[in-house]
């Protein structure tokens, strides 16, 4: 069993989501036998890659037009992000001519675009430092000066992560910090609900009472609120609805239960790493073992659920997949 009083627990944000979703699933991706993996459709995650990619280097760009005052209208914005995706495609290995792409990338398209006119329009309202310009960081990875490099949760657990966008906004004198995430699922996230976003606004909270990241508020002579950050998600599948950017300002009060619950979670997620037979670790079968689990081969219930909702037929021919 894992000494929680002195191991260091480690795990992203991602690792959370895994486990939550379904705990055997996490031990199997942490505990190789040997066996290898059932092949997954690896498209999803590839395009998802290249959209976040290109919405990153747009905003890096788009910043850096500011500063010198040279924005582009709308009609040239679209273009130029347009433009970033075909390259971050290319770099992901991604055919923007294969069919299953072009579906992807339709049903993407209107919330790009609002999306490149939305960062032209929130350019106003980041703080500017003198010294380094805007004080909004696309993809910065998350740390508490050299000797931390991640979120510290508690002195033993830390959360490797990057926001898309963290920042100083300015809203009616009010300074407070801002972590905001691109979502390309067609399922809505709301940022109060997401643990990456979640572990990065306790970060934010972290740093703004007591400075110690060395690129953030360190040195800065700025009132943040230290009482609240807002959290927000650009679902970019709900372009022509009201959940295309959802808001929220959580308190430190509830970010600081969030910290209470997460670093419950890791803990537990430590216990379960440690569990030497899969036999001790629940599993959470679902619609989703059949395509989506790599490790259903290793996985009795995940197995059983296949066999009783869609048949031996199905289950043999998806087990027979394994390299």
């Amino acid at each position: 069993m894992t000494n929680l009083a002195t191991a260091t627990i480690l795990y992203s944000p991602s690792a959370i989501d895994s486990y939550g979703d379904c705990q055997r699933q996490f031990w199997y991706g942490r505990n190789d036998d040997g066996s290898g993996r059932l092949p997954t459709d690896p498209l999803p995650a590839a395009v998802s890659s290249a959209l976040h990619e290109a919405l990153m280097d747009y905003h890096r760009q788009i910043e850096g037009l500011h500063l010198v005052g040279s924005l582009p209208d709308e009609a040239q914005a679209k273009a130029m992000l347009g433009g970033l995706l075909e390259k971050s495609l290319f770099r992901m290995h991604v055919d923007p001519a294969d069919p299953a792409v072009q579906e992807r990338l339709h049903k993407v398209q209107p919330g790009l675009e609002r999306a490149a006119a939305l960062t032209i329009q929130e350019l106003p309202r980041w703080v500017v430092d003198g010294a380094v310009g805007l004080l909004v960081w696309p993809e910065a990875r998350l740390d508490h000066g050299p000797g931390i490099r991640a979120v510290q949760l508690s002195p033993s657990v830390l959360v490797p992560t990057r926001p898309d966008i963290i920042g100083i906004r300015s809203d009616g004198g009010t300074l407070r910090a801002v972590v905001k995430d691109y979502k390309a699922k067609s399922k809505v996230v709301h940022p109060a609900f997401d643990n990456g976003i979640l572990v990065r606004a306790f970060w934010a909270l972290s740093e703004i009472r007591a400075p110690r990241c060395e690129w953030f508020l360190a040195g800065r002579n700025l009132k943040v609120d230290p009482e609240a950050i807002d959290v927000e998600t650009v679902n970019l599948m709900q372009a022509g609805t009201a959940d295309f950017l959802i808001r929220d300002t959580l308190t430190a009060e509830i970010l600081l239960r969030h910290r209470d619950r997460l670093v419950a979670v890791a803990e537990e997620m430590a216990l379960t790493d440690a569990e030497v037979e899969d036999t001790a670790v629940p599993a959470s079968p679902s619609g989703l073992c059949h395509d989506w689990c790599p490790f259903l081969h290793r996985c009795d219930v995940g197995q059983a659920y296949i066999r009783k909702y869609q048949g031996d037929g199905t289950l043999e021919a998806r087990l027979a997949e394994v390299p």
